[in-house]
């Protein structure tokens, strides 16, 4: 009882502080030029697709005390973390089309376990080149 009683009070602290908004226009603004529509399906399609494995608490655990992709069963991608593995846009994404490979590398330092699935059967490359322009132009972690 006491668990679910912490949980509520978690839940209701999270309603208040409303950790769970995302600005869409500051991610358009930022990102995208300006165009909303595609930060909110840049945004949709890393929390469908990504967050669960890159955000820990996503998808067990405590939702919202974390930030978007800050890492859990896979890497942290904030910080500007994309953009250092991947120096090159077309570089992540091939991996993201492709999955990783297990023992082979990737990126700049990366070595493949196996466990990141390839989308690009999943979803079409404009849709993995939205979510990889929205994960490049997360703002560096203070």
């Amino acid at each position: 009882m006491n668990e679910g009683l912490e949980g509520l009070k978690f839940l209701e602290t999270a309603l208040e502080q409303r950790l769970w908004e995302v600005s869409f226009e500051d991610i358009a603004e930022s990102t995208f030029g300006g165009n909303i529509d595609e930060a909110k399906r840049a945004v949709g399609l890393f929390n469908a697709y990504c967050a669960r494995c890159h955000t820990a608490g996503y998808s067990a655990g405590v939702a919202y005390t974390k930030k978007i992709g800050s890492g859990g069963l896979g890497p942290a991608l904030r910080a500007g973390r994309a953009n250092i593995q991947f120096k090159s846009r077309d570089d992540l994404i091939d991996f993201i089309i492709n999955g990783s490979v297990n023992g082979k590398g990737y990126g700049v330092n990366g070595v493949g376990g196996g466990k990141m699935p390839g989308f690009g059967a999943v979803l079409p490359e404009s849709d993995i080149a939205l979510v990889i322009d929205y994960l490049r132009g997360m703002e560096p972690d203070a």
